[in-house]
């Protein structure tokens, strides 16, 4: 499910649209990143979830979800997609693996930032953003990895409203 931000890259010609790439996103997996404009994919986790963890690795450490949405087909990725909810969280399956995180309570990254965070703190934990992103206003974009992924932090007022992890499906 595409969310505003996800639109408005899409709209403005940065992807967000795009089918999901068929190699899985743990090859390149290293805490460290030789290209200073991305982030190591492992650094790409809310609450301990990342991209492409399956069903039971997301049960493994979330538990049961609150919430369940019926599956849907898409058309544009060409999968199933199925939403899991928790406590100010959406985990976002195509197929049986995770693809989308939306967070907007209690979204601990592994760098340490959480909601409410300043945009200063998390320009000091991450750098400048990932070249291309800076044209979609209160809203900090990084990288992951060698892929079409990325880090978001939605911003107001200058703090962090909501973390968003998820992939370009143009």
């Amino acid at each position: 499910m595409l969310n505003r931000y996800s639109l408005a890259l899409c709209v403005l010609g940065f992807g967000a649209c795009r089918k999901p790439a068929q190699q899985p996103l743990r090859a390149s997996a290293s805490l460290a990143d030789s290209h200073s404009d991305t982030l190591a994919v492992l650094r790409g986790r809310i609450r301990g979830i990342g991209l492409d963890m399956t069903e039971p690795e997301v049960l493994g450490i979330l538990g049961r979800p609150a919430r369940v949405n019926a599956p849907s087909y898409s058309e544009m990725i060409a999968d199933t997609i199925r939403e899991w909810r928790y406590n100010g969280l959406q985990v976002s399956f195509y197929g049986h693996r995770v693809q989308s995180l939306v967070c907007d309570t209690s979204c601990l990254t592994l760098d340490g930032v959480d909601i409410g965070a300043t945009k200063q703190a998390v320009l000091a934990k991450y750098g400048a953003q990932s070249p291309g992103y800076d044209q979609v206003p209160d809203y900090l974009a990084y990288t992951l990895g060698h892929t079409d992924c990325w880090l978001g932090f939605e911003l107001t007022n200058e703090k962090v409203r909501q973390i968003v992890i998820q992939c370009d499906y143009a």
